[in-house]
This record gives structure tokens, sequence and C-alpha cells, in this order.
């Protein structure tokens, strides 16, 4: 049966809040991005509280980096809307470029795999800097607007991005974001399974993971229609057809559900009960959806 993840977005990336949630909605393990000041030794004791899922399996840790390095200027300052750049700001505070975050190095010391976005291993590879990964299992992410200034974007460069992790001797998998891939390609009229979500299989690349959410092409706010609940009755995607065909396209990758909205951070960032209590409340509807397809 294939694994499922929680994004420790859904809890304002709070440690604790994070893997009690996880458990408690019967996942079986999360996907982690750390913020500047997280240590591997919160993670780590949070793991030892939670040490299995709730069906008994060990609970699964991977790790989400920072979405630009320090050698490229992340692309929302210089050509985004003001609320784009005060995003950015926002997050450079909490999150940092890659070097300044400690992402890389938690998922040395848990021997456990790295999201990082395309364009965080374009630039470092232009930039001769790929032995900052060496020794990591890198999931390479699409995204559908350029992280990095000048940088490339979307799926066929996250592709190139794993053929370079392999050609400097590195393991680079693919992460197939459906989100991303839905934006970058699909206007919400055409066909989804045949127009997108097929030709985007590559023989050049494994996927290893997914990142699975509803969305709404016609949406408004901040994510644009996305990172919607599983069973949001505004999603315009259809999952069930998704979701069979990557389990048996790819049977060994692990579903991360990457749900929630910035507001929803925020509040949960604050430490807000209701934050608490909305996670865990959109996390069991989204893995409820979720597991009969699976099973």
């Amino acid at each position: 049966m294939a694994r499922i993840l929680l994004s420790s977005t859904l809890c304002g990336g709070r440690v604790d809040w994070t893997f009690r949630t996880v458990w408690e909605a019967g996942y079986n393990g999360v996907e982690f991005q750390p913020g500047r000041k997280t240590t591997a030794s919160e993670i780590m004791k949070e793991r030892e509280q939670w040490p299995t899922d709730n069906r008994g399996g060990r609970m699964l840790v991977t790790l989400h980096g920072p979405w630009w390095p320090a050698v490229g200027r992340y692309s929302w300052y210089d050509q985004g809307t003001f609320f784009q750049a005060l995003e950015t700001w926002f997050w450079n505070r909490r999150l940092g470029p890659l070097e300044e975050n400690p992402a890389l190095s938690i998922a040395r010391e848990l021997r456990a795999p790295i999201v990082l976005h395309e364009g965080v291993v374009l630039t470092l590879t232009k930039a001769g800097q790929l032995d900052l990964l060496r020794g990591l299992k890198i999931r390479v992410e699409n995204n559908d607007n350029p992280t990095v200034v000048g940088g490339q974007h979307g799926l066929d460069s996250a592709i190139s991005a794993c053929i370079a992790l392999a050609n400097s001797g590195l393991m680079g998998r693919l992460c197939l974001d459906i989100e991303h891939l839905s934006k970058e390609r699909w206007d919400g009229q055409d066909d989804f399974i045949e127009k997108v979500l097929r030709p985007a299989f590559n023989k050049r690349v494994q996927i290893d993971e997914v990142h699975l959410c509803g969305y709404d092409p016609g949406g408004g706010g901040i994510k644009a229609g996305g990172h919607l609940p599983l069973n949001d009755a505004r999603n315009k995607l259809p999952l069930e057809q998704i979701v069979r065909l990557l389990t048996k396209r790819c049977p060994d990758a692990d579903f991360v559900v990457e749900v929630g909205s910035p507001r929803h951070y925020l509040a949960a960032m604050l430490g807000l009960p209701s934050a608490y209590k909305a996670a865990g409340r959109i996390a069991r509807e989204s893995i409820g959806f979720l597991r009969p397809l699976l099973s």
C-alpha cells in the first residue's frame, strides 16, 4: 500500500502540532519544512514520542527545503506583485535561503529524502555548487513559476534538474506536484488525465513522490485556487482518476497531502487553538478521501 504523508504547512511548521496531527489523523508520516531555527533534536524528540503511525508502522519523515539558494535571488523580489514581494519577505525571514536553513543537515542526520524545487537544483548546477547536495536523496519538485530570477521552471525543467543530478553522480528523483502541474498546463477545460497527466510521465526519471491537493483554476486568493482539501467542493481536478493512474504507474511513490491556505498557516504558526482544531479536521477529511483510493 502507498504511504501517505502530511505536509507540515497545515500546522504552520510547528513540530509538536505536526507530529500529533499526523498520528491522530492516521497518516504514515510527515513532510517537514524546517524554519531557520528548527533543529534535528526537536524533530527527533517528536519522532521518539510518536515512533509509529497509529497503524503500527514506523513514522516516516521527509524534508522540504527552502525555495531558493543564496546564490540565486528569489524571483518575486524583483518580478512579483506587491503582495508576492510581501509574502517573499515573510518566507525569507521564516525559512531563509537553502544555505541558511537546517533542512540539509537534518536530512543528513535522519537519512531522510529532501524535496527541492527545480530552480534550486538548476541554480546550484549553474553555480557549480551541487556538492552542497552530495550524499542526499533529492526529490525535485516541479513548480509553475520561476523561483529564481532568470531560472527555469515547470515539469520539463524539473526533469532536467533530475538529469543534472544524475550526471553529477547524485541521486535525483521527481516529486510530481499536481497543483503546480495544473497551473502550468491545465485551463480547467481539457481532459486532465489524457492531456496533462499521461504526457507528464517520462522514462528518464522516476517519480518518488506526489504532492496532492484540490485545485480550482478559476479560484482567487493568494494561492489562486490551490492547496484545497482533497474533499473540497471547489476542487475541479479528477482526483480519483489521478490517484488511480499514479498508483498504477508509480506504485512505490509517497503521496503527500499538501493542503491549507496561507491564512491558516499563519494562524497555526501563531499557535491559535482554533487553527490546531482546523488542521486536525482538514487532515482527517483529506486522508478519509485518499486512503480508500490507495487500498
